[in-house]
């Protein structure tokens, strides 16, 4: 069988969400605090005041989807040689999909949108991957790993994932 799944949903339950559960238990997270206690780079914009709680919730007031990937893309609608490249190198080691691979400056990129992004009204539920990178970006400044480190170093035998890496 061949077949293409979006393993986004699954890697926020398989490693976020266990990682941030981990940190709480710890003491190290606390789900009362905001956004800003943990990011820095959220100070000075509408996200720095958003709570960790609301976040898990997706009540945080985060946009349903912003379509960032418009932006990367040519007048032909194709991927921008500035943003990608058909083979792997340091400049280009994300990847995308095969034969396709991105630029590290497109995650910060991204990142720079999802701050400048507008909020919602707090306390709806509107299912967001944003409050996901947030919260990811949060246990890579309360660990000091990337979260694909800190997954495999806590829950995952090195053996097991020695070739996978996880993306949220």
């Amino acid at each position: 069988m061949n077949a293409v799944y979006d393993l986004a949903s699954i890697t926020k339950i398989l490693s976020t969400t266990v990682s941030l559960m981990k940190l709480y238990d710890e003491g190290k997270l606390d789900l009362k605090k905001k956004l800003s206690d943990y990011l820095p780079s959220v100070k000075g914009t509408n996200k720095e005041n958003l709570l960790i709680e609301k976040l898990l919730l997706h009540e945080a007031g985060l946009q349903a989807f912003t379509p960032f990937y418009k932006e990367t893309l040519d007048k032909n609608s194709l991927p921008s040689k500035q943003w990608y490249a058909g083979s792997y190198s340091n400049a280009y080691p994300k990847r995308v999909a095969a034969g396709l691979y991105a630029s590290n400056a497109l995650e910060d990129s991204f990142y720079q949108r999802i701050l400048e992004t507008a909020l919602t009204p707090e306390g709806n539920y509107v299912y967001s991957d944003n409050d996901f990178i947030f919260l990811g970006k949060i246990i890579e400044s309360i660990s000091g790993l990337t979260l694909d480190q800190y997954v495999k170093k806590n829950f995952l035998r090195a053996h097991a994932v020695a070739e996978y890496r996880f993306q949220s």
